[in-house]
């Protein structure tokens, strides 16, 4: 999620079913959390919360109910009620690291940069080797303008998983404001090798093609972008513009929402 677009958080997927829960859950709860993740593989949110909301019924101290609960709710744009979920998940998990990842998110986006960063810090000190918590901590430095923290946090992230493509999507990012475009284009390279179908990196290595002066290419990678996210075409013009004029700044990205 910019002009170079800024890629979207790392929001973690939800848990599956574990021991502990088999054990701690009764069985309603149980099988309203296997229904309600299986709603949310098939991306229907709407299904997915009515039965995340029947576990916790069921079982009101269902920490990992919440938090998937949590998951759903910040899909559906509610922040505060995914902030709430991913509270109370902490709270009768104190080490579950993905909820910390996860609310720092949400605080990041509203804005309370102190607590999103102490959120992430828990999320790292409980799982140090946890990706997504590099990225977003990474995100929030890159807000903050702390180009070499950010870098830092997002080649932690591709060391720890380098499957995930939004540490490369921010990374690549970070080395265009460096202007090092090279290597901007070979993260964009590898996020559309893991993720043919990122609209986003298709728009920003066309951006860094049209810098390098690869008019031919970077047409190409407009084209694809926008057959893949026909929406993206008032900010991709715009982004073209700012290309051609070599004004970037920070706060041309496209926000996440």
């Amino acid at each position: 999620m910019r002009r170079l677009f800024w890629a979207s958080p790392a929001l973690l997927l939800f848990f599956v079913l574990d021991v502990n829960a088999q054990i701690s859950a009764s069985q309603t709860a149980i099988d309203s959390f296997k229904k309600g993740n299986a709603a949310y593989e098939k991306h229907d949110l709407k299904t997915a919360l009515i039965f995340y909301n029947a576990a916790i019924t069921a079982d009101p101290r269902y920490a990992d109910a919440y938090y998937n609960r949590g998951n759903v709710r910040y899909r559906q744009r509610d922040l505060d009620g995914a902030l709430e979920d991913y509270t109370k998940a902490v709270q009768l998990n104190p080490a579950m690291a993905f909820a910390y990842s996860n609310r720092g998110l949400v605080l990041r986006i509203q804005g309370k940069i102190g607590q999103a960063m102490d959120n992430f810090e828990r999320a790292i000190r409980f799982n140090p080797r946890l990706a997504e918590a590099y990225t977003n901590r990474g995100i929030a430095f890159f807000k903050l303008g702390d180009l070499k923290a950010a870098m830092h946090d997002f080649n932690k992230a591709v060391d720890f998983n380098g499957k995930l493509v939004e540490p490369y999507l921010n990374r690549a990012a970070v080395l265009f404001f460096q202007g090092k475009l090279d290597q901007a284009l070979k993260d964009y390279n590898r996020v559309i090798k893991l993720n043919p179908g990122s609209a986003l990196a298709y728009a920003n290595r066309g951006i860094v093609h049209l810098m390098l002066g690869r008019e031919d290419e970077a047409s190409l990678d407009f084209r694809r972008c926008l057959e893949l996210d026909g929406g993206l075409k008032p900010v991709l013009e715009k982004s073209i513009q700012e290309a051609l004029e070599r004004s970037y700044s920070i706060a041309a990205f496209l926000p996440h929402f």
